[in-house]
């Protein structure tokens, strides 16, 4: 019995083992059911697979992954689950020359970034998947399906992410991913854009209306 025991100790050790090993080189790649979007990709990679590469294979955290990227892209978010569903997720923007400075307007109430295309990838058993894609011309959800109506954002957008909890909803906080477009100053060209999670569809969805009665 001793010795049946400490062979079940060892084989759990091994195992163990194994799985942290497998995680460790067990890099998660873009799904092939859809093609990466090119604004995120970069000499035929997809970013956010040199992104993954880069945190399970090298240990990189968030700010070194920045330093590493080539211009014009930005990770905000690395490995965090923003939606309460029980998934990572991964948020990247890319600038773009006629992107202008925000104004202090839109500073003060708490815009930090601008942009002029975002995407937000989910991670699901070592595949990631785009579940939000922004460009210019339009708002798409990870079935290519447009969430709003909208003109041409000429001049991109900026943005601003904030918690947002509802029990109701939820099981845990949500990140609500609001976005205004910008005219050639900085400031603001449209209404602010609200962008959220709805689980009962499980993907988001967009309105200019959110918290209205």
């Amino acid at each position: 019995m001793v010795w049946l025991g400490a062979l079940m100790v060892i084989l759990l050790v091994v195992y163990f083992a194994m799985v942290m090993l497998l995680d460790r080189i067990g890099v998660p790649t873009h799904t092939e059911d859809l093609p990466p979007a090119p604004e995120f990709t970069h000499h035929g990679e997809p970013v956010i697979e040199m992104i993954s590469r880069w945190e399970r294979e090298e240990r990189l955290n968030r700010d070194q992954i920045n330093e590493r990227l080539p211009e014009p892209f930005e990770l905000l978010l690395l490995g965090e689950d923003i939606n309460a569903n029980g998934h990572l997720n991964h948020v990247i923007i890319a600038g773009d020359p006629d992107v202008p400075d925000l104004s202090n307007a839109l500073r003060n109430v708490g815009y930090a970034h601008t942009f002029y295309s975002l995407a937000v990838y989910e991670l699901r058993d070592r595949t990631i998947h785009p579940v939000l894609l922004i460009d210019n011309e339009s708002i798409r959800d990870g079935y290519g399906r447009r969430l709003i109506d909208q003109i041409p954002a000429a001049y991109g957008y900026a943005l601003l992410m904030e918690s947002f909890e509802n029990d109701a909803l939820y099981d845990a906080p949500v990140q609500l991913i609001e976005i205004v477009m910008l005219n050639e100053r900085g400031r603001e060209a449209s209404d602010d854009i609200t962008i959220y999670w709805d689980p009962s569809d499980a993907s988001f969805k967009a309105t200019n209306t959110f918290g209205a009665p």
